[in-house]
């Protein structure tokens, strides 16, 4: 395969800047000593022998190894990622780039597939932290919409990788070259990824979100000294005892677990599940109404977005050198950019199932950013700003039932994918809790980012450069175990609502009411109000039916 030469223009981001030369520092402008620093003079000083002499050699060390580097960097350099990187990138793009991390950590850059991260820099508008209450308030409720944990790939995902893995295995049972160094490991590496369910990782990873959670929330929420949950503490103002909490999630979620202290040892502490919470499980079938995978409510044909086109065009640029490389260590075998990438794709899946894969170390800090793109892509044309007027459909209804909650309110009219059967009931659909957990898929949390109309996640997105200081990154948006998190607080006579994604407080002033604040406040009502005009704005029906 043939390199392909990109675009003129292309900004892409880097782990680590390389120190631009000041061509002044070569020529002879030497500097006087003074007490505490040197001052540049702008001619040579004859009176000092010494100074012009070692001015003079340490000249003449900073050309050679300038020419060193330039004629190493030009004869060594073959990623075309590496190659294109700006000059130009400000500290901020680095910031961005690396998430707030001290140098590169890979498996922030996965898009999707990334391990949970907090942490770094705020999103724009917002100061602070956001930790703990806001002082003078109260904390009244909570909501969450949670993906899920670390899993296996989907079916539809798991074929490609099983197909890569086929041919690499296939080639070296027939062939008669071996692997060289790089890959020597595939002569005995399986595939043995499973489809769908939590790996083990995943199952810890929601154990301990469910445990942080009452950490960070517990306590105030309930109006408790308790370190942890009991059964005892789950009382209306007057001291009645309340329902027990429902909860949307998958059969035996390890978030409840986590949360209710199950495992804590103490004496207060609740074991059966069954006095601690009630589970509604809504399946994931076409046709049916599940508004946390509306996909499945809502189908629109493929050809009415434009990701795959984007994604198709990033992957057959981003990896042209990448495919030559490691073509050159596996001797006899034509690999495709797709199939590199679904390489990539196995790494990811494998650190997520057994903490490490082979195939990561395959790959530079460049390539994973190139492949983080891909999912930023995707997502953006597919599921939220970049779909046109698809934009906000999906996320219509689970915006519906939040508000229904905030304002304790049954839905009892079908709308915007809504499943009334549930929504009619309070036994199925609570409207009084303390809090709630709906645990769903990482497109539900871009949905609802999508609804709540959000300013900053708007910048187009390009298929042929990346922007390292772009807002709308995946990896840090929905990694697995991604949780946006909506606080209702009463502070004196007023309600505000603050949103948290991951642990960062989202700036709420872009959504149609909600004033510009850089604590990420909404007053209660604004927020509400802004909500309803989204959705408002969406024709469920007519983008639905075709």
């Amino acid at each position: 395969m043939e390199s392909q030469s990109a675009p003129q223009g292309v900004i892409l981001p880097v782990s680590e800047k390389q120190p631009e030369f000041d061509q002044a520092t070569l020529e002879c402008q030497f500097e006087e000593l003074k007490p505490s620093r040197f001052t540049r003079l702008k001619s040579c000083k004859l009176y000092d022998i010494v100074l012009i002499s070692f001015s003079i050699i340490s000249a003449l060390y900073m050309a050679t190894n300038l020419v060193s580097f330039v004629y190493q960097s030009r004869s060594s350099s073959t990623n075309p990622i590496t190659d294109l990187v700006s000059p130009d990138l400000s500290a901020r793009d680095l910031k961005a780039t690396t998430f707030g991390d001290e140098s590169f950590v890979a498996k922030h850059h996965w898009g999707t597939i990334s391990e949970y991260y907090t942490g770094g820099s705020n999103f724009p508008g917002i100061e602070g932290d956001g930790l703990g209450i806001p002082e003078q308030c109260s904390l009244d409720q909570i909501h969450v919409l949670h993906r899920h944990a670390e899993r296996y790939p989907a079916s539809y995902a798991a074929k490609p990788m099983k197909a890569i893995a086929k041919k690499l295995k296939t080639h070296f049972e027939n062939s008669t070259y071996e692997p060289l160094p790089p890959f020597e490991w595939l002569k005995t590496w399986n595939y043995t990824l499973g489809t769908e369910l939590l790996t083990p990782k995943g199952v810890a990873t929601e154990f301990s979100s469910g445990s942080k959670f009452w950490s960070d929330y517990g306590q105030a929420l309930f109006k408790t000294d308790q370190q942890f949950y009991s059964p005892k503490i789950n009382t209306y103002s007057n001291g009645t005892q309340r329902p027990i909490p429902v909860i949307r999630a998958p059969p035996h979620p390890a978030w409840a677990a986590g949360f209710f202290g199950q495992y804590a040892g103490q004496p207060y502490t609740e074991k059966d599940a069954s006095k601690l919470y009630e589970l509604v499980l809504q399946d994931e079938t076409d046709g049916n109404n599940n508004t946390m995978a509306s996909w499945y409510t809502c189908s629109i044909p493929d050809d009415k977005f434009p990701g795959l086109p984007k994604v198709d065009e990033w992957v057959n640029y981003y990896l042209n050198e990448t495919v030559i490389r490691l073509q050159n260590y596996l001797p006899g075998i034509n690999l495709t950019n797709t199939e590199v990438y679904n390489m990539q794709q196995i790494c990811t899946f494998e650190t997520a199932s057994i903490g490490y894969s082979s195939f990561c170390d395959l790959f530079s800090d460049e390539e994973w950013q190139g492949y983080e793109y891909v999912d930023d892509l995707e997502i953006y044309y597919w599921d939220s700003f970049g779909s046109g007027e698809y934009a906000t459909v999906f996320g219509a209804g689970w915006a519906s039932e939040f508000i229904a909650r905030l304002e304790g309110k049954l839905i009892t009219t079908p709308a915007n994918g809504v499943n009334v059967t549930l929504t009619n009931n309070t036994e199925t659909f609570p409207v009084n809790q303390p809090f709630y957990l709906d645990m769903s898929h990482d497109l539900d949390i871009i949905f609802m980012l999508t609804v709540m109309d959000l300013d900053f996640l708007k910048q187009e997105l390009s298929s042929t450069s990346m922007d390292p200081a772009r807002q709308f990154m995946v990896s840090r948006l929905v990694p697995f175990g991604a949780r946006l998190v909506f606080e209702v607080l009463g502070c004196g006579s007023d309600r505000y609502i603050r949103a948290k994604l991951n642990d960062r407080v989202l700036p709420l002033g872009s959504m149609k009411y909600c004033p510009k604040d850089s604590e990420g406040l909404c007053p209660f009502n604004d927020f509400v109000k802004s909500l309803k005009a989204s959705i408002e704005s969406i024709d469920f029906d007519k983008l639905c039916t075709h």
